[in-house]
């Protein structure tokens, strides 16, 4: 690996795309995949074009221009363009030609040959005027008044082809159209054109705003289908909690309920207690142990029922013996001895 500390970032950034390309071409080469190549000769071309970006490849990247097997000076670009038009004429790609086409007139601009470049870029509007009347015969009337030209003096400014086509949603590419523009506007500009370089410059920048307020739409709708995708989380979400407290609600509410129906029931049975004890008071009973059995057995099957009780005893302290006081005890149901000596 090279080591590029002393390179600065846009040096750093442009042999990182250099090393890109070359890796496609490498792979595209070595699986015979011709179309891949032609892309990646007009990229590294593209990279190249100017002479400070070539000599600065050349000097980090000169193992890697060797592999690609054309001489290396500087015209390099000019070659591997060549290259990749003829694999795109193979293929009859328009959009990929018609690139290498404006990149073909860029190098041309940069070497001086604005000549040359207006003839160049003169065949890609060429081309473009090809794809129109390809795909767009029916919608369009494309007569000679409606084709792409590189100079027009009869059209007013704000009356380009190019922006009716864009008016009519003719979707013949925008942006392949005002790279055309804008290397014709250096062009006639060379060639000391005035007048022509700004009928080109006017058309690319019409270009540009038509598709800059595209980008802003396009971005505006994707801004508004991912607040619309969030909103949709937050409603689904909020959906889920209220059902789930819905449900929480219903349980406690029936847990609630279940417990108070426990607690008016035993109440129920506490008061009936209360009256059967009161109503067994009030009859005279006959002696202590009569009174006594009968408060066991009528509070057994109530505490039995509340307290889940299973043997309930009763101890009521005998005052009619002289000596010391002690319990006297009442059990219900009873409990035999037999009972009593296996329990001990």
């Amino acid at each position: 690996l090279i080591q590029l500390d002393d390179v600065d970032f846009s040096r750093s950034t442009t042999l990182a795309t250099f090393d890109e390309l070359f890796y496609t071409w490498y792979l595209a080469k070595e699986k015979n995949y011709p179309f891949f190549i032609g892309c990646a000769l007009e990229g590294i071309s593209e990279v190249i074009l100017r002479p400070a970006v070539f000599q600065l490849v050349l000097e980090w990247r000169t193992s890697a221009l060797k592999q690609l097997d054309y001489s290396m000076d500087e015209n390099l670009p000019l070659l591997l363009l060549q290259e990749a038009l003829s694999v795109f004429g193979n293929y009859n790609d328009l959009y990929q030609t018609v690139g290498t086409y404006v990149t073909l007139g860029e190098y041309l601009n940069i070497k001086g040959a604005y000549s040359a470049a207006l003839d160049t870029l003169s065949v890609a509007l060429t081309r473009v005027n090809q794809h129109h009347q390809e795909h767009y015969h029916k919608q369009d009337s494309c007569n000679q008044i409606d084709l792409l030209k590189s100079y027009d003096p009869t059209i007013k400014s704000g009356n380009y082809v190019e922006v009716q086509w864009i008016e009519k949603h003719l979707l013949t590419v925008p942006e392949w159209i005002a790279r055309i523009r804008e290397q014709l506007s250096f062009t006639y500009a060379g060639l000391g054109n005035k007048t022509a370089s700004d009928f080109n410059r006017n058309i690319y920048l019409d270009i540009l705003d038509y598709s800059r307020q595209d980008k802003e739409i396009e971005s505006r709708y994707g801004a508004l289908k991912q607040e619309e995708k969030n909103l949709n989380i937050i409603l689904f979400i909020a959906f889920i909690v209220a059902l789930l407290t819905l449900i929480l609600f219903v349980w406690f509410y029936r847990i609630s309920q279940k417990k108070n129906n426990e607690y008016i029931k035993n109440l129920q049975s506490i008061l009936e207690l209360c009256k059967n004890i009161t109503s067994t008071v009030l009859i005279k009973p006959k002696n202590k142990e009569e009174l006594a059995t009968f408060l066991v057995q009528q509070l057994f099957h109530p505490f039995q029922q509340i307290f889940g009780v299973k043997h309930l005893q009763l101890g009521i302290v005998d005052d009619d013996v002289d000596e010391e006081q002690y319990m006297v005890y009442y059990e219900y149901p009873l409990i035999n001895d037999e009972t009593k000596d296996s329990k001990k």
